[in-house]
């Protein structure tokens, strides 16, 4: 979302930052997590030779595929909640993104129309 604002590189990786450490309000350091610490860093990498690329300098980012694969743990998870009756809604939607991010031709053909 930053990069397609048009938030240069160096700037995402401050502003991640910014949002793992904040400070004060209700609720700081609400979006500290393990996924949010992974972003920070994958957003400030740059391309190497030791990760298989040019040591050009460029984002490591740019080169990285927007989609996942999936093991089924998240999905037999869903299932095994409805089953037993247990609202799980944000694990679901979680399936589902991931699961739409495996269908990337067809996202890519989709963002066309808009």
């Amino acid at each position: 979302i930053l990069q397609g604002w048009g938030v240069p590189r160096e700037e995402q990786g401050r502003l991640l930052e910014e949002w793992k450490t904040k400070q004060g309000g209700e609720h700081p350091h609400l979006l500290g997590s393990y996924m949010l610490d992974i972003t920070v860093e994958v957003v400030k990498a740059a391309d190497s030779t030791g990760a298989g690329g040019a040591d050009d300098g460029s984002a490591l980012i740019t080169k990285t595929m927007d989609m996942i694969g999936s093991k089924g743990t998240g999905l037999w998870s869903v299932q095994e909640a409805m089953g037993a009756g247990v609202p799980a809604p944000s694990l679901a939607e979680a399936v589902l993104a991931r699961q739409m991010s495996m269908c990337r031709p067809e996202r890519l053909g989709e963002a066309k129309g808009f």
